[in-house]
């Protein structure tokens, strides 16, 4: 199974939000046992370092990710094909295309409802882990 991680469960974990903390990193612990196969968008690390309290720290968080998880880029077509998506958040958009790209069974991510566009389904990160 193929999944794309979307930005706010990567911060859930690397910032150690306590209240999501625990599904996100799951989500994660999957991965690396490669129990699934998943991705992150490129433009995810940006906006992850950019969040970052501690910018070293994320990147050696992002350097220890880049162990069991992919990064998958984007392209002017790719780019194209997210402004005419009809999403109303751009990043959601080019989060959908990323997870197309890779061929993503699922988007997990904790904003199902903005990913109403999507081609892949979104599912949150505690549904996932049922799923597995």
């Amino acid at each position: 199974m193929k999944i794309l991680i979307d930005c706010d469960v990567l911060l859930d974990v690397m910032a150690g939000r306590e209240k999501f903390l625990a599904d996100s990193a799951r989500v994660l612990d999957a991965c690396e046992t490669g129990k699934i196969h998943g991705a992150i968008a490129w433009h995810t690390l940006a906006n992850a370092y950019y969040l970052a309290d501690d910018g070293k720290q994320a990147l050696k968080f992002f350097d220890d990710l880049l162990s069991f998880v992919e990064v998958v880029g984007g392209d002017t077509e790719s780019a194209r094909t997210a402004i005419h998506s009809g999403f109303v958040d751009f990043e959601d958009a080019l989060q959908s295309v990323c997870a197309a790209k890779f061929g993503a069974d699922f988007i997990v991510t904790r904003n199902v409802k903005d990913y109403r566009l999507s081609r892949i389904k979104a599912i949150v990160p505690a549904d996932f882990i049922e799923k597995i």
